[in-house]
C-alpha cells in the first residue's frame, strides 16, 4: 500500500500530497502486514481466480489474511472480487 500510494505524488513532485499520503500512512487506523507464505499462496489464488496483478493480489491476499472489515481503493477493477467487503473511494465521498 505505501509503495503504490506515493507513487503518483512522486512522480508529480506533489511535495504536499506526498505529504497528506505520509501522515495519513503514519495514523493508528493504518498497518504494516508482514507478509507469509500463507498470504504469498493465497495471492497466487486471487490472481488466478480473478487474473488480478501481482500487486493487487497480494495486497486481496493480505486483507483476506486479516479478515478486514473492508477494503478501500480506487481500482474499479477490483470490485468484481466478492468475497471481501471492498469500497472504492469515489463511494465514500
Amino acid at each position: 500500500m505505501i509503495l503504490e500510494t506515493l507513487v503518483k505524488p512522486i512522480r508529480e513532485e506533489n511535495r504536499g500530497k506526498e505529504k497528506q499520503f505520509r501522515e495519513f500512512l503514519n495514523t493508528q487506523e493504518v498497518w504494516l502486514i508482514p507478509t507469509t507464505r500463507e498470504i504469498w499462496e493465497q495471492a497466487a489464488y486471487w490472481r488466478a481466480k480473478y487474473a488480478l496483478h501481482t500487486p493487487d493480489a497480494i495486497h486481496v491476499a493480505t486483507a483476506w489474511s486479516m479478515s478486514v472489515a473492508g477494503f478501500v481503493t480506487n481500482d474499479v477493477a477490483l470490485k468484481k472480487i466478492k468475497e471481501l467487503p471492498l469500497w472504492l473511494i469515489e463511494e465514500l465521498g
